[in-house]
Order: C-alpha cells, then sequence, then structure tokens
C-alpha cells in the first residue's frame, strides 16, 4: 500500500472543485465550444406579433384569386387617340373686318347649310349693300322716265338728245351698282342677306355646308376678318380617331371615351405599319365630329388568346 502526500490530495481537490463550479465535464469541452447559444424564448405577445414566414395553402390560394381578379378588371386595353380630319374642315371667316354682334350657335350644335351662324357689323360691306339697293331704286324709276321719253321722242315732243341723256345716266347707277355688288358678293354675301344688310346694319353669317360646329374661335363683341376665321365646321363623317400602338390593336370595334360620353367606332382599315418608327396607325371614323387635335381615350376590345 502506498501513502500519498498531503499536497497530492490538496490539489486533487481543487481541481474537483474548479470543475463542479463550471458545470461540464472533461469530456465536454469540445462539444460545449462548437454548439450556437440557445435564443431566448418569446413571450406569448410576441409569439402573436411575429409574423409567419411560410404562408399556408389557403392564403396562396387567395392570392391567386385576387391576381386574377386583377387581370380581369385590366383584360381592356386603353391608349390615347387623336381626333384628326381628312380634309373636311371648312373655316367660316369674312374678308372684311367687322364686330360680332350676336353669336346665334353653340359648339358641338349641328347646322345645315345657309344656317345662320352670327350676326355682324360691317360697315364697309353694309355701305355697300345700302348703295346697291338705292342705286336699284333709282334705276327703276330711270327706266320708267325712259319710257315715257321714248314715246315723246318717237312723237316728236322731245329731243332725242333728251333720250341719251337718261340713257347715260342709267349707265352710270348701272355701272355703279355693279360695283357694290361685287364688293358684296367677293365677301360671300348672299341675295338674300343684301337687304337685311343695308336696313340693319348687319351681315348674317352663314354655313356653307352642313356639319357641326366644332370651334367657336371669336366671342361675341370680338373683331373677326384679316385671315381670323369666326368658326369651324366638320362633317360628321370625316373626323377620324388616329391611334398609334406599339403592336397591333385588337380586331373588332372601340370605344372612344370623351369628355361627353363614349362613341363607337369599327377601324376604316387594316392596321398600317410605319416602316421607319416601326409602330401601327389604325384609323376610326367618329359618328360625332369633334375638334381637330382632340386628345381622346379609345378603349379596345378584350384578345382572345
Amino acid at each position: 500500500m502506498s501513502f500519498r502526500s498531503p499536497k497530492g490530495v490538496y490539489a486533487a481537490w481543487l481541481l474537483l472543485l474548479a470543475l463542479g463550479a463550471c458545470g461540464t465535464k472533461p469530456g465536454d469541452e469540445g462539444a460545449s465550444a462548437s454548439a450556437e447559444p440557445a435564443a431566448p424564448p418569446l413571450s406569448e405577445d410576441v409569439r402573436e406579433a411575429a409574423p409567419s414566414e411560410a404562408p399556408s395553402t389557403a392564403e396562396t390560394a387567395d392570392a391567386h384569386e385576387v391576381a386574377a381578379g386583377v387581370d380581369a378588371e385590366h383584360d381592356v386595353e386603353e391608349t390615347l387617340g387623336l381626333v384628326v380630319t381628312r380634309g373636311g374642315v371648312v373655316e367660316v371667316g369674312l374678308s372684311f373686318e367687322g364686330r360680332v354682334r350676336r353669336l346665334l350657335v353653340s359648339v358641338g350644335e349641328p347646322v345645315d347649310e345657309g344656317h345662320v351662324l352670327a350676326e355682324v357689323e360691317v360697315p364697309e360691306l353694309a355701305v355697300a349693300a345700302a348703295e346697291a339697293a338705292g342705286l336699284a331704286v333709282q334705276r327703276q324709276v330711270l327706266v320708267t322716265r325712259r319710257e315715257r321719253v321714248v314715246m315723246l321722242v318717237d312723237e316728236g315732243m322731245a329731243p332725242r338728245e333728251q333720250l341719251e341723256e337718261v340713257d347715260g345716266a342709267l349707265a352710270e347707277l348701272g355701272t355703279r351698282r355693279d360695283v357694290a355688288l361685287a364688293k358684296l358678293r367677293a365677301a360671300g354675301v348672299e341675295p338674300v342677306d343684301q337687304a337685311h344688310l343695308a336696313r340693319h346694319g348687319v351681315l348674317r353669317v352663314r354655313a356653307p355646308r352642313a356639319g357641326v360646329l366644332v370651334e367657336l374661335l371669336i366671342a361675341e363683341g370680338g373683331m373677326v376678318g384679316g385671315g381670323m376665321p369666326l368658326a369651324r365646321l366638320v362633317g360628321p363623317s370625316e373626323a377620324v380617331v388616329q391611334v398609334t400602338t406599339a403592336r397591333r390593336p385588337p380586331s373588332g370595334p372601340i370605344t372612344v371615351v370623351t369628355d361627353d360620353g363614349t362613341q363607337t367606332s369599327t377601324a376604316l382599315h387594316e392596321p398600317l405599319l410605319h416602316p421607319e418608327s416601326g409602330l401601327f396607325q389604325t384609323f376610326y371614323p367618329l359618328a360625332e365630329a369633334l375638334p381637330h387635335g382632340t386628345r381622346v381615350t379609345v378603349r379596345f376590345q378584350p384578345r382572345h388568346p
């Protein structure tokens, strides 16, 4: 039997006490070093507030249903269209300057050919109309006088010079009247309006053709003439919507959306592919005329797979 020294026994007890304080065994030191520290437990409030990382099957199905509904709502394509005219714009104006006394129509109103659009004060034309009317009366008086002079000359009761004098006066009146009428014709004054112009001093401006009034460029009291038109007319079948798209538009009718409502239209021809830009251009006629250059919304029919 052998005995250890007190120093060895004391050292062994110190080692055991140190291991007990660390709470590990000598063989577990490597495993403890490689393991990650455990996360602290969550409280009940934190567990309820934390979002789930992986959605359930029911939530995924609901998301697909919502996405399908959005696609269905946006199945109809929309784009912008430009209202253009195919040479059907008629500008109504005057060759002489005047002041607009009254406007008798409003924008968007359909008018027939000859419909009175406005009354305009044009002093120069009023003078010409009054002169033409006055000369016509004087000429009629001279024609009656000439008939009497002819009878007197034939009976030898009046010299022939008197007849020549009356003929000269008639010629002068005729020339002056022709000049006045030529000025009225150059201004586009219809014969039916000449008497009204001479009597009231205002010119009735009429529509040169049937159509829809799409623009009034002068307000009441404003000056018109000198290259400034009074209004613009467009025939119902001559206004079209030009649509430019990056891909070929769907076939079938479209819906044109304006501030005043909607119109339905069908393309005049197949879409035209521009060789330089690579864009498609399609033209749709309008049943109701709109001002040239107006921007409208165009809705296509849904594309079929």
